[in-house]
């Protein structure tokens, strides 16, 4: 009996050692993303500014959305008359033209983006349309 209990056991912890295994695999574990991470979006009143792993603003306060770079550029959106969409370059220059009204984060080196009464379009780091 004890013997059953024992190999019971050794497959449940198997089977666990398994599962925990498939889900660090799964999630991307790479410890070298957080690394090259140099500026970060914290919003500051109605504005999304940059600041750099040491707390100090880098790009100051002027978008009305950000995210984290990827690909060297950062999706951000701009306000006006009916908020847009660029990116930007670690300087806070924009590398492409704000000008689209829906768009995603580079993955791949590939963003997709929509410009008004567009269609969707997938665009390089340099803002060239790749497939429409």
């Amino acid at each position: 009996m004890k013997k059953l209990i024992a190999s019971v056991m050794k497959r449940k912890m198997f089977f666990l050692v398994n599962i925990v295994f498939l889900l660090f695999v799964s999630c991307g574990f790479d410890t070298n993303k957080a690394a090259d991470i140099k500026l970060i979006p914290v919003k500051n009143g109605d504005l999304f500014q940059y600041i750099d792993t040491d707390g100090k603003v880098v790009i100051t306060p002027q978008f009305t959305d950000a995210t984290v770079f990827r690909n060297g550029l950062a999706l951000v959106r701009i306000s006006g008359e009916e908020p847009i969409w660029g990116y930007i370059k670690e300087d806070g220059k924009f590398a492409i033209t704000p000008n689209y009204k829906k768009a995603t984060v580079f993955s791949e080196d590939l963003a997709w983006v929509v410009s008004d009464n567009g269609f969707p379009t997938a665009i390089n780091n340099k803002g060239e349309e790749i497939v429409k």
